[in-house]
């Protein structure tokens, strides 16, 4: 009897450890080991290939405006990623003198450097840390002050000579890096610029208030209307299981897939630590626990962001479309920093805007991707070509839907005011630009005026008839 019994503990002994036994090697399985998590093992960083653009090329500007020193403004954006080469020279150029001090000035101080004599102002409008911009591309950083700034516009003027102008538009501040020599970066810059279609003035100029968005007195444009595909129509579902595949790497065979009655389909790992949604109508988004951070700069979180949705779609495509940075933000620090890059799409340099905001967003949290939004289009052409038609009014696009803007800037329905409506959307117009609008209801790309206010609120009116076609808010 003693030896049966000390049998069966030894049995119980041997059951409870296999059992412990299985119960770790599915932990193991189920839980991805951080490295799996961080993007340095998820992604092979091709340098110098055609499908991950470098930060050169990313961080283009919206327009270039050359103020002839009269109020008047000439808009090139043809010509503006040439011109900002040629501006990020004269940047160099400035930043390799001794003693460059940052002097915050006033906003009346700004415009009239900018509207009252030659100048050349850049329309970036991502907010990007101006010290990192200058440590990466130049060499140097800025002392004091200057590394805080988030510029918004890059500005020159025939005001001062010795002087960088930035606006951070985000905080309602202006500053100038004053060098101990001056330059004739105007004139260098200027003569890049193409030949003008037309002139254009700020919009307290044209309709009152104070609104900073340069309107265009007379455009003609030669934007047509171009068919597109959404990511689900161009890839499939076979691309779309390659792109789960990509992110959930050696863990795929573990993870859950659910179809919704729609065809929407959720990939989800473990009990929700990692999960990506792709729906029949092309929009993805992948989420993801943080693991342990680290601390990384904004030029290599930017590489690991362009480079996660290189990997899963791919970016450049054959008919000239491309991408560009459209936003950044950033809180926290050191291991706990996260930053927003988002990515906007262009055809042959005319942004497209949508409904469903930004093209691309990529979150990152201590160098780590937690969170990233792709709802790129496949346009069937390019944009070049086409017969020139001039574009419905540009103050007449503000004034006409002055109502509209109003309602969605406030979230309030019930009628208003003309006036107060009207002095509201002149007055918070911050960019008014010829552009493309992705309607997912015609699968088409549709000439519009894109119009941002403060606060980042975009509303998207028909190029030629000035009707609205929808609105993107700025997300929290």
């Amino acid at each position: 009897m003693g030896v049966n019994r000390k049998i069966e503990n030894l049995k119980n002994v041997i059951i409870v450890v296999l059992f412990l036994s299985a119960i770790l090697l599915l932990y193991l399985l189920w839980q991805p080991r951080l490295d799996s998590i961080r993007m340095s093992s998820l992604l092979e960083l091709r340098q110098g290939s055609r499908d991950v653009p470098s930060a050169e090329e990313l961080i283009m500007p919206l327009y270039a405006a050359v103020g002839s020193g009269d109020g008047s403004f000439q808009i090139d954006t043809k010509d503006s990623a040439a011109m900002f080469t040629a501006a990020r020279e004269e940047m160099r150029a400035f930043l390799s003198q001794e003693g460059a001090q940052t002097q915050e000035i006033s906003a009346q101080q700004y415009h009239q450097a900018m509207g009252e004599w030659a100048s050349v102002q850049f329309e970036l409008g991502s907010g990007l840390p101006l010290g990192e911009v200058c440590s990466y591309f130049f060499g140097r950083g800025i002392d004091g002050e200057g590394n805080d700034i988030k510029l918004d516009v890059l500005g020159f003027s025939e005001a001062s000579k010795e002087s960088i102008f930035a606006a951070d538009r985000g905080q309602g501040r202006f500053y100038r890096i004053l060098c101990t020599e001056g330059r004739d970066s105007v004139a260098r810059l200027s003569a890049l610029a193409a030949s003008p279609d037309c002139s254009s003035y700020t919009a307290s100029e044209i309709l009152g208030g104070s609104g900073d968005a340069l309107i265009s007195l007379s455009l003609a444009s030669t934007l047509s209307e171009i068919p597109f595909e959404n990511e689900a129509q161009d890839k499939g579902t076979s691309g779309r299981d390659r792109m789960a595949e990509t992110l959930f790497g050696s863990t795929f065979d573990f993870v859950r897939r659910i179809t919704d009655s729609y065809g929407n389909v959720t990939y989800m790992y473990g009990y929700g630590q990692k999960t990506f949604y792709a729906s029949v109508s092309g929009y993805c988004e992948y989420n993801t626990e943080a693991g342990e951070g680290r601390a990384t700069g904004f030029f290599d979180d930017l590489e690991t962001a362009v480079s996660f949705i290189a990997r899963l779609g791919g970016i450049e495509q054959d008919n000239g479309a491309g991408l560009v940075l459209s936003g950044y933000s950033e809180s926290g620090s050191g291991r706990n920093r996260r930053r927003v890059f988002e990515f906007s799409q262009t055809l042959n340099g005319a942004r497209i805007g949508s409904e469903n905001g930004a093209a691309a967003s990529v979150t990152l949290t201590g160098g780590q991707v937690t969170a990233a939004v792709r709802n790129m289009v496949f346009p069937a052409r390019n944009a070049a070509g086409g017969r020139s038609v001039q574009t419905a009014d540009a103050a007449n696009v503000i004034a006409s839907n002055a109502n509209h803007i109003y309602n969605i800037l406030n979230n309030d329905t019930l009628a208003v005011a003309s006036d107060e409506a009207f002095t509201e959307a002149a007055s918070r117009a911050v960019t008014l630009t010829p552009g493309y609008f992705a309607s997912a209801k015609d699968g088409e790309l549709i000439p519009c005026w894109t119009l941002t206010a403060s606060g980042g609120t975009r509303f998207f009116f028909d190029l030629y008839t000035a009707s609205p076609l929808g609105f993107a808010r700025e997300e929290e």
